[in-house]
């Protein structure tokens, strides 16, 4: 899958755009806009800031499937990577890959903060074809509220063989809505 020129132009002005805001943000840090390349051929990775290199790389499968995603979510995402990367790494500061000085500057960039398969909607790339959700169960846990749970857990608890927690309280088979989500 080939990504358009207008789409690569689209995308590139985005990261522009983001590094307009960082500078606005960080007026005491230079920065410049990273190389912009549609060369990850993984299965699993959406997007990917390289600081070595100084580029941010994006699955083109995933372009394909869902540009909006990549244009407002992904490319924000890893723009908030390389703010970190200027304003806290190159300062020999130690921060974790999504911490809360990533968290900040991806909620400025507009960027909603969180790991990049979660802000692809929890879709996974497998085998040259996008992957559904998986099924997740709904449990009603009285005062704590709905939560839901996946397939494994969800099977285990029903089986009797596991003993699963949530905020001090024991899920049971019972907690069980019946319903999916």
């Amino acid at each position: 899958m080939s990504v358009t020129q207008a789409q690569y132009l689209e995308m590139f002005r985005k990261m522009e755009s983001c590094v307009e805001q960082l500078q606005y943000m960080f007026p005491n840090h230079a920065f410049d806009t990273p190389t912009l390349n549609t060369n990850i051929k993984s299965k699993s990775t959406v997007g990917q800031f390289r600081r070595k290199h100084h580029e941010v790389r994006l699955n083109p499968e995933a372009i394909a499937f869902n540009y909006d995603a990549i244009l407002n979510d992904v490319i924000p995402h890893e723009m908030a990577h390389y703010g970190v990367t200027v304003v806290y790494r190159y300062n020999r500061t130690r921060v974790k890959a999504h911490g809360y000085e990533w968290k900040a500057i991806a909620s400025y960039l507009g960027a909603v903060p969180r790991p990049i398969t979660d802000a692809f909607y929890g879709l996974k790339l497998t085998a040259g074809r996008i992957a559904k959700p998986r099924k997740r169960y709904v449990y009603d846990m009285g005062a704590v509220g709905e939560i839901t749970i996946g397939g494994i857990q969800h099977k285990r608890i029903q089986g009797g063989n596991r003993f699963y927690k949530y905020h001090g309280e024991d899920v049971t088979a019972a907690h069980w809505t019946g319903a999916t989500a």
